[in-house]
């Protein structure tokens, strides 16, 4: 089974680059993640007005992926392609992952 993850960039305020995430693969899903420059943290959105992070995951240091309702091997992916943008201090349009 092929696993495609569309991750777009969506938005960029003060030190957060903003990403949308969709994919079909690893169940149907579609949220935002934020990646925090300045705390140094990736962040999970339902929805596009950034409010409320559903879930999140420091970049320093040792951390759990279980962020409720998304399943762990899509939480690494994603975490794995926003963590290589953040240490290269690069955030490209398309963080897209296929495999």
């Amino acid at each position: 089974m092929a696993i495609h993850i569309k991750i777009r960039k969506y938005a960029e305020k003060n030190s957060i680059h903003y990403y949308h995430v969709e994919t079909q693969s690893l169940n149907n899903h579609n949220f935002y993640i934020g990646i925090d420059t300045e705390k140094k943290q990736l962040l999970f959105f339902q929805e596009n007005n950034f409010s409320n992070p559903f879930g999140q995951i420091s970049f320093e240091g040792s951390q759990s992926l279980n962020i409720e309702g998304i399943k762990v091997p899509l939480v690494g992916i994603i975490f794995v392609k926003a963590y290589r943008a953040f240490k290269s201090n690069k955030f490209p349009e398309i963080l897209d992952y296929c495999a």
